[in-house]
């Protein structure tokens, strides 16, 4: 697969709270390094682990030989003039070097070390399959790789569907499991868009209250609102259990009422209309059902499995 610049930005943004100035500088100064990459045909990470490893200077004289704008945009002025000891240079140069520096591996340089396929590949005639499979014990090693991989399959797919106006394109199935593990920070925005495009989610999570804590409630919110269908396993969390009470709704039931008399008859009978719960928070959770789901809207295009 390729991957563009944006996704290493997205990446360093969701990652970086503090020191934007020294993050958007780092930004800059690598999209120099992927723009060099591309005149001399050479794979963007392999280039820049390369470069990276050569040092601030002599990178900046390496793209000053391939184009001197390029050596200014890195170096935020000219290879003559750039001031090696200025510490928002040598800041930024520190924050690209320990941001990339994961993705930057031996192991993930040799998987992108060319394309197997393009992201445009899977809206095309022929049917394609992508399994992306960890094991658990890698899993905290790989998220950030595992962001930019989705982030840049959906950046890609909306990119292609739109230059080509859907033109030749067939519909995809994405399949996101375990989605707060690695949290692909631009999925609440993807999810309200792409189905538009033939694009299709399919969502699972733990519970509820793991969305919230990796997209906060807005995020979590706007996630869940996105998707057509819900369907649910049996709730072990309260939380869980009032959203379905909620979502379900109520329903009209009559409440009866009878009056004995003194000698034990049956005198008079009453009814009356009122609201009742569908489905309480104790029957949720104790019910003998595995599963079940919501009611969804008539054109589906996302899904959600928790």
């Amino acid at each position: 697969m390729r991957y563009a610049p944006r996704s290493w930005s997205d990446y360093w943004a969701a990652g970086c709270a503090t020191g934007q100035a020294f993050t958007e500088r780092a930004a800059s100064m690598l999209a120099a390094i992927f723009v060099a990459a591309k005149r001399e045909e050479i794979p963007c990470l392999p280039y820049a682990r390369e470069l990276i490893r050569l040092g601030l200077r002599t990178t900046g004289e390496r793209l000053d030989r391939i184009d001197a704008l390029l050596a200014q945009q890195f170096l935020g002025d000219r290879l003559e003039d750039a001031d090696w000891e200025s510490r928002f240079l040598t800041g930024s140069w520190q924050t690209l070097v320990s941001r990339s520096w994961p993705l930057l591996t031996e192991r993930v340089v040799r998987t992108f070390g060319g394309s197997d396929f393009l992201p445009a590949d899977l809206l095309g005639p022929e049917p394609i399959s992508v399994y992306l499979r960890l094991s658990e014990r890698d899993m905290r090693g790989v998220k950030p790789l595992l962001k930019l991989v989705w982030e840049t399959l959906l950046n890609e797919l909306v990119a292609h569907y739109d230059r080509t106006a859907g033109d030749g394109c067939h519909p995809v199935l994405l399949v996101l499991d375990e989605v707060a593990r690695f949290a692909v920070p631009s999925l609440p925005e993807y999810a309200a868009t792409v189905p538009g495009r033939g694009i299709s989610l399919w969502v699972a999570v733990q519970s509820l209250s793991q969305l919230d804590g990796v997209y906060l409630r807005a995020g979590a919110l706007a996630l869940r609102e996105a998707l057509e269908s819900h369907v649910f396993y049996r709730p072990s969390d309260l939380s869980t259990a009032e959203f379905l009470e909620q979502r379900l709704g109520e329903v009209s039931a009559y409440a009866h009422s009878v009056t004995v008399g003194q000698d034990g008859g049956r005198s008079s009978q009453g009814r009356s209309e009122r609201a009742c719960r569908c489905w309480s928070p104790r029957m949720c959770c104790s019910s003998g059902r595995t599963g079940g789901g919501l009611p969804s809207r008539p054109s589906t295009g996302a899904r959600s499995t928790s």
